[in-house]
């Protein structure tokens, strides 16, 4: 288990961390999002020791990460892709990093063939594509058979099929009980993924939840309704106490009841549904609603006058 608590981090008289909370469970993949600028790869940083806190502390297991007895066998972290030294190839960067975190050797081929790179195992690190380096630092974190990942933008680079993949190994390590942070930009592949989401802005909890929880909490379930007479059906809805708003496409769009209750109504007054849904809301939408406050460049709509604030 990973525990985040009151971390603080600043550079000069800049507050990029700011008294941040929040947990990592065993078993579970917790997305980590906020805007460009929230603070995650910096928080990241600080979990493993790379960047040190004005104030707060990680605990690891129950440990501060520099007191692990074993560090490369508790945490695996993908934090930069490309810090790999551009001479080596894979398998010679693979087995340098192995002899330094006392891996075991036989480890190495068996990360290269796992994360799709046997073939270019004899290939300079220099030559790899985005996807290639993002694999192999995936297998460099893996090393030491960890209790916990941190991966940073662990997606970036990778087609569609890469993407597929990085999902299945999440899943298949937090199936395992690792306690896997991850976080990304690619908010419908986080839908996908992540059990839990932690969410932060210019360096602050917004919030910690179930994925499914926060995306209705903060979308909004709605009921989409499609029916040739629209108006009346609004307005027995109306007078039934129910929220009901045009949708986009023609249909309406109601809050406070349930499926089954819109139905009712419409069966109750003989009208004709030719749709009805319930809208769970997307983690797009949710993550939108929740940080527009914490952007730190917002552009103008479509359409707009260009210009942005600080």
């Amino acid at each position: 288990m990973i525990r985040v608590e009151e971390l603080t981090k600043r550079y000069g008289r800049r507050t990029v961390v700011d008294h941040l909370s929040f947990t990592v469970r065993p078993g579970v993949v917790t997305g980590f999002l906020g805007p460009n600028g929230a603070g995650k790869s910096t928080t990241m940083r600080m979990i493993v020791g790379l960047d040190r806190p004005a104030s707060g502390r990680v605990l690891i297991d129950g440990r501060r990460y520099d007191d692990l007895p074993d560090p490369s066998g508790t945490v695996g972290a993908l934090l930069d892709a490309g810090w790999v030294r551009p001479h080596l190839t894979a398998r010679s960067h693979l087995r340098w990093t192995a002899s330094l975190a006392g891996a075991e050797p036989g480890r190495v081929d068996e990360l290269l063939e796992a994360v799709g790179l046997a073939d270019a195992a004899g290939r300079r690190v220099g030559g790899f594509s985005l996807g290639m380096r993002q694999r192999l630092g995936i297998a460099t974190a893996l090393l030491g058979r960890p209790r916990a990942l941190l991966l940073d933008e662990p997606m970036n680079g990778l087609d569609p099929e890469g993407v597929r993949w990085m999902r299945h190994l999440l899943r298949r390590a937090a199936g395992e009980s690792c306690a896997v942070l991850v976080s990304s930009h690619l908010l419908a592949e986080m839908a996908l993924t992540a059990d839990d989401v932690v969410v932060i802005g210019a360096g602050r909890l917004i919030t910690q939840a179930p994925m499914r929880a926060f995306v209705e909490r903060a979308a909004g379930a709605a009921v989409i309704v499609r029916t040739p007479e629209a108006s009346r059906f609004a307005a027995l809805l109306g007078r039934a106490g129910l929220d009901v708003r045009d949708g986009p496409d023609g249909d309406l769009r109601v809050r406070g009841g349930t499926a089954a209750r819109v139905g009712g109504i419409a069966a109750a007054h003989g009208l004709v549904l030719h749709e009805l849904r319930t809208d769970h809301g997307s983690l797009e939408d949710s993550f939108m609603e929740m940080t527009r406050d914490a952007v730190e460049y917002q552009a103008s709509p479509p359409g707009g006058r260009a210009g942005g604030r600080r």
